[in-house]
């Protein structure tokens, strides 16, 4: 699996249509709300805002799509496809077009909206590191340092239970599980692979 290198943005035109494209980190579909919250906004007098996104929600990868208002299947799926054929995850990409006054057609659409997403997704991948599924135990004291560690990382637990202690489950890459095993009690569940 891979993530993106870089956050970019492309322009196609075809046809008098414009095609602008634009790929994010996104780790979770709050995230997406948020990115999509701000293109619609920069983007308010746009015919459509197609999309598909890849999240990883910690043992599965969740995808989403969107046409707009195209003709189902001619945005959001290809984007999705995209997203698909060059294996992503933690991924939005966007495609915003703008009507120029020709119609393109069901095939034509389709090909629009996918070249566009390819254009920004090939050459623009960096591999993701393996993790595992860790279940952390810990005292409500050590929980406060905890969560500034995960912070600090950017690390989201999967799951916080309170209880006389705390235990989190959590996926860590190898550095992150040696950090967090020398100050915490922690063992791996179920010896499971996961990717982000």
């Amino acid at each position: 699996m891979f993530k993106i290198a870089e956050e970019l943005s492309c322009k196609n035109v075809i046809e008098r249509s414009k095609f602008l494209g634009f790929v994010f980190n996104c780790e979770s579909t709050k995230h997406q709300t948020e990115l999509l919250k701000s293109i619609k906004s920069l983007h308010s007098s746009a015919s459509h805002v197609c999309y598909a996104s890849a999240i990883f929600d910690g043992n599965e990868i969740l995808y989403y799509s969107c046409d707009d208002g195209e003709p189902s299947g001619t945005a959001g799926l290809q984007i999705l496809n995209s997203l698909k054929e060059n294996e992503m995850v933690g991924v939005l990409c966007v495609v915003v077009r703008y009507f120029g006054g020709i119609k393109l057609g069901v095939p034509g659409l389709s090909r629009a909206y996918k070249s566009t997403a390819q254009q920004i997704l090939e050459d623009n991948k960096k591999n993701c590191e393996k993790k595992f599924l860790y279940q952390i135990d810990c005292t409500y004291e050590q929980y406060n340092m905890l969560k500034k560690f995960f912070s600090k990382k950017r690390i989201q637990p999967n799951d916080v239970k309170f209880q006389n202690n705390i235990c989190v489950a959590v996926a860590l890459s190898n550095d992150d599980y040696e950090d967090v095993q020398k100050r915490f009690n922690i063992k791996r569940i179920n010896g499971e692979a996961f990717y982000c």
